[in-house]
């Protein structure tokens, strides 16, 4: 008897959880067909249509539709109406959504979570979107010649079958898509006058056709800083406003083309430096400003590697070609300390420093300034004693100058304490000479059991 029990509850809570409307598609093509769906197909105790539905042609109310939520096949709006009020419970789509020809004021499906097919929004003169809760496309997202808006916006969307693609939406300022998880076949935005910002931060990987960034004229931020590998191209054309090319802090790999032209505005394109392997081409192309593309060298000495060729052309005088590249950057691009910093951005070219501290804040670094805690971009040094006559006379750096000084087999200390003959010798293992830094820290150098000396940070004696 329980069993029988469980079984009709079971049965009871799928028929209030989902009643079938009606089995097949229709198509409501005018407001006698939208006021008669309830008489017609089942009442308001049903939410699901099971087949397609088409609303369009003239009907301009469907605030009677209200009960519905699922639709498991197509559904299709065609229509002229001012509103989409009624449809903003509708949560789940089995196939495609198509939203075509749409003059009312907003694409409002507040409750819409899930599109099992395609959700293709084109050619409407709609200003706003709402669809805050999709998290899931079966296929692929297609939103092109859209004129009214101003925005696309689908930060909850987590998954996508196999494509985005943003084409030709005259007025759209922003594109934001910024929670996806899986992996897109192929990301493009193409054609778009107005746009400025592009936001992919969460996207990791594309698969196989690639990421292309076409045309758009005022395009000027782009963020796809989680990028790991992208399975075709990497394409940046004709974007005129883009003066660098966005951050990749992530990328490491290339399945085909890096294709870099035509960008009227560009002169950064440092961010390739992080991609380690390239099977196709490198190209960069006719981008009039671009004057620095020693990011190539990488390429060149094997640091990455490129399975095709390196094409350099039409950009300005030293990234005109591939010779005129590594010409320029043979000279500008020299390390002589080998720290990681290029001598003309190192501000203590001779010396490695690879934490570029500069205490005083004079341009010079710490390690080869010869007054640390004083700013003295001219490093002058009347008496080659090694301290700048900056802070020569302060008494936390003077050397005592032959005069005031403790001289150890000499009258005539060169510094406060000079041995003229002979060794100091510490005696105690656990002592040493105690220096302190421009930055305030306090060091006792000590030898190790090879005669290194090597210096270990204490409380200064002085604090």
């Amino acid at each position: 008897m329980k069993t029988i029990y469980f079984i009709a509850f079971l049965l009871f809570s799928q028929i209030t959880i989902s009643q079938v409307c009606t089995t097949g598609n229709i198509s409501l093509g005018d407001q006698t067909a939208v006021d008669n769906f309830v008489a017609t197909y089942g009442g308001t105790g049903c939410d699901t249509v099971n087949g397609s539905l088409t609303i369009g042609g003239s009907a301009t109310d469907f605030s009677g539709l209200s009960f519905l939520t699922t639709i498991t096949g197509n559904f299709t709006i065609t229509t002229t109406s001012a509103s989409l009020n009624g449809l903003q419970n509708i949560s789940t789509v089995g196939f495609d959504l198509t939203v075509t020809s749409y003059s009312g004021s907003s694409i409002n499906l507040p409750a819409l979570a899930n599109v099992g097919g395609r959700l293709y929004i084109h050619h409407n003169s709609a200003n706003a979107m709402n669809m805050s809760a999709l998290t899931s496309v079966g296929t692929f997202v297609d939103f092109d010649n859209n004129t009214g808006l101003s925005a696309i916006s689908l930060n909850s969307l987590t998954s996508i079958g196999t494509f985005l693609y943003f084409s030709t939406n005259p007025n759209v300022i922003s594109i934001s898509v910024n929670s996806i998880v899986t992996t897109p076949e192929y990301v493009t935005v193409l054609n778009h006058s107005s746009l400025i910002s592009v936001d992919f931060g969460s996207l990791s990987n594309i698969t196989s056709s690639g990421l292309l960034f076409q045309d758009n004229s005022v395009l000027t931020t782009i963020n796809i800083a989680s990028l790991t590998s992208i399975g075709g191209n990497l394409n940046f054309n004709n974007n005129d406003a883009l003066t660098a090319l966005p951050p990749l802090l992530n990328l490491a790999y290339v399945n085909a083309l890096v294709f870099v032209s035509n960008n009227d505005a560009l002169v950064d394109i440092s961010a390739i430096g992080t991609i380690n392997y390239v099977k196709g081409d490198i190209r960069i192309l006719s981008n009039p400003l671009l004057d620095e593309c020693c990011v190539v060298n990488n390429f060149i000495n094997g640091s990455s590697y490129v399975f095709g060729s390196i094409l350099i052309s039409g950009n300005n005088t030293n990234c005109a070609s591939l010779a005129a590249v590594i010409t320029y950057c043979k000279t500008t691009q020299v390390d002589t300390d080998s720290d990681g910093i290029i001598d003309s951005a190192d501000n203590c070219p001779l010396t490695a420093n690879f934490d570029q501290l500069d205490t005083d804040g004079d341009g010079v670094g710490d390690v080869c300034d010869n007054c640390p805690t004083f700013a003295n971009a001219s490093q002058t040094d009347t008496n080659n004693d090694g301290v700048g006559d900056a802070c020569e006379g302060d008494p936390g750096t003077n050397t005592g100058d032959s005069g005031g000084g403790i001289g150890i087999n000499t009258t005539d200390p060169k510094s406060l304490l000079e041995v003229a003959d002979g060794d100091v010798f510490i005696n105690n293992i656990h002592r040493g000479v105690i220096m302190k830094s421009a930055a305030g820290k306090c060091f006792r150098f000590q030898t190790d059991d090879k005669g290194n000396l090597v210096g270990k940070e204490i409380t200064c004696p002085d604090d």
